[in-house]
């Protein structure tokens, strides 16, 4: 407005208003840019506030995020979700969300009627073969539904919230493999394995194979059912010197068996470790020594009675050998 507009009263025109949706980001651009009046949803004049509302939030996510509103569901959604439609965007915009994600929908519908029905859900690490640039592709999601009302609490759509968990899972699987294939390594050189909570109080897994009784429950009485009572106070040492030190463990001692007999163990347990560096659990295999015990234990036994035959002879003794044939001479 310059002096001779204010001297003869005549103001500015305002500023033209800014077009819905709002903001500078690419996808807020896309959704200006496309022709609405050719969907279902209509022109964006004409949308009702709390459709309105509900894309500006998805547009201020950094999540990925859709919604799909109106009798035939039609979809709108954030850049962060188109990323991950890869070639059904941008045709998805506007779309009915069945022909959208129809190689799915026998399995979200029923989801998504739950939503539409008032329902609040969300499902994690759903498996989901979809289509993605021409071919179908096993994937994995966690994601939350809401619906969505209009302003007289009606229900007229739903918000989705999803993350892609492919990556996850299947390092997941990747890593499950490999400690079966270690698990299996290792029983096949060793007798007993366990895993232990970080602080022993509580055995999480034993696979015993027949010498110990097996549990994949976790039990704080594990002392009790596979400890031999005398030596307990030892194996209670021993774990709290590990535990201290932050160190392997191995001791030798007794167990009770699965078959209720007594035996003998060489058990040697390490720490595992989480990524902050503490101790998250664990890992123990123990080798059974029942045989190698009772031989040193008889071992011992014939030395005693021979010290104990020896010490009460009053008269003294020799062992003579005789050699018979060409050694004799």
């Amino acid at each position: 407005m310059n002096d001779s507009d204010t001297q003869a009263g005549h103001a500015a025109p305002p500023p033209p208003a800014p077009i819905f949706p709002f903001g500078d980001s690419a996808m807020a651009a896309q959704l200006r840019g496309h022709d609405w009046s050719a969907s279902p949803l209509g022109p964006t004049v004409s949308w009702p506030r709390p459709l309105r509302q509900a894309v500006r939030t998805l547009l201020d996510s950094s999540v990925p995020m859709w919604l799909a509103w109106g009798p035939q569901l039609s979809m709108v959604y954030n850049q962060a979700y188109a990323s991950m439609l890869h070639g059904k965007h941008p045709g998805a915009l506007g779309a009915p969300l069945e022909s959208v994600w129809g190689e799915i929908w026998p399995q979200v519908e029923p989801l998504v009627q739950a939503a539409l029905g008032g329902q609040a859900l969300a499902r994690e690490d759903m498996a989901l073969a979809v289509h993605r640039d021409g071919r179908l592709e096993e994937a994995w999601f966690t994601f939350s539904y809401l619906p969505l009302r209009d302003d007289l609490g009606a229900v007229r759509g739903l918000s989705c919230t999803v993350w892609e968990t492919t990556g996850r899972v299947l390092d997941q699987r990747r890593l499950a493999e490999r400690e079966s294939r270690l698990q299996a390594l290792t029983l096949a050189s060793t007798n007993v394995l366990y895993r232990m909570s970080p602080d022993w109080r509580c055995m999480l897994e034993i696979k015993g194979q027949g010498f110990m009784a097996e549990t994949a429950t976790p039990s704080t009485r594990w002392m009790d059912d596979y400890l031999h009572p005398d030596d307990r106070p030892a194996v209670e040492q021993a774990i709290h010197a590990a535990i201290q030190a932050r160190q392997a463990l191995a001791i030798e001692h007794r167990v009770l068996k699965a078959d209720g007999s007594v035996g003998w163990i060489h058990s040697r347990a390490v720490p595992v470790l989480d990524a902050e560096g503490e101790i998250a659990e664990w890992f123990g295999t123990a080798s059974d020594q029942t045989e190698r015990k009772a031989a040193e234990l008889a071992l011992r036994e014939s030395e005693r009675q021979f010290r104990t035959l020896f010490d009460s002879m009053d008269e003294g003794f020799c062992v003579i050998e005789f050699l018979d044939g060409p050694k004799a001479r």
